[in-house]
């Protein structure tokens, strides 16, 4: 069964970067960029979030992560480069554009992703493998992200109409709400700050693939949640744009 979920997560992951890829064309097509350079952008991004997922994967399959007397936390430190690449991006002057040229609901429809992770996590549960308090039957409330992003996404963006207010309020509970699971997931592990010591052991998610969870999946989330945010808060402008130099 553990290795069932472990092909689940894969393939998860395997559908994210693909999505990750093909927004990224879809922008880049819109802002009107050569075909050569969607192609070499795409590969780009692609090879960096590969060479991150085998990276992470490799030191967990190695069992560095296991080592919970380390300082700081290994675990602390594993969704930082996610997460600093995502503020970089949001300095970069071509990923404003991007962001620009994608529709804002498909931002929030991202997030339904979060809805596959938490029933994951219970099938976990219900093997025996995963803390009854990481799941929703427990203190684990993402799945309410997941379930009303694609409500959300319409009813925000509904066809001549924004309701920008709604938006930010709805991406800050998500941005809380992880947090808010990121600091349970925390205390639950067994460091000298530990104060959920129930088994079974949340220690899984150091090993391989589950370390992408906190990685990969969690700091996404909140990327998602960044660049919508950042998205609202772009002045209107008409929904069409140019890589190209005017001549």
């Amino acid at each position: 069964m553990q290795l069932l979920l472990a092909l689940i997560l894969i393939i998860l992951v395997a559908g994210l970067v693909y999505s990750i890829l093909y927004t990224l064309g879809f922008a880049l097509q819109r802002l009107r960029a050569a075909p050569t350079q969607v192609r070499k952008l795409q590969w780009y991004v692609g090879l960096g979030l590969g060479f991150w997922l085998l990276t992470v994967g490799l030191v967990a399959w190695n069992g560095a992560f296991m080592n919970f007397e380390s300082s700081p936390p290994r675990m602390l430190l594993v969704s930082l480069p996610v997460l600093l690449s995502s503020f970089l991006l949001l300095r970069s002057r071509l990923f404003i554009s991007c962001l620009k040229a994608i529709p804002r609901s498909w931002l929030l429809f991202g997030q339904t992703y979060r809805v596959f992770l938490e029933l994951l996590l219970w099938f976990g549960f219900t093997i025996g493998m995963v803390p009854f308090h990481l799941t929703f039957v427990g203190f684990n409330y993402d799945i309410v992200v997941g379930l009303t992003a694609i409500p959300a996404g319409l009813l925000f963006f509904r066809k001549g109409r924004l309701l920008r207010f709604e938006a930010i309020v709805w991406n800050t509970f998500g941005l809380i709400l992880l947090l808010y699971n990121g600091f349970i997931f925390l205390i639950s592990l067994p460091y000298s700050f530990q104060v959920f010591d129930i088994e079974p052991s949340n220690s899984f998610m150091t090993q391989f693939p589950f370390i992408w969870i906190p990685a990969f999946l969690v700091p996404l989330a909140a990327a998602l949640h960044l660049f919508s945010l950042s998205q609202l808060m772009l002045p209107e402008q008409r929904r069409r744009f140019s890589l190209r130099r005017k001549t």
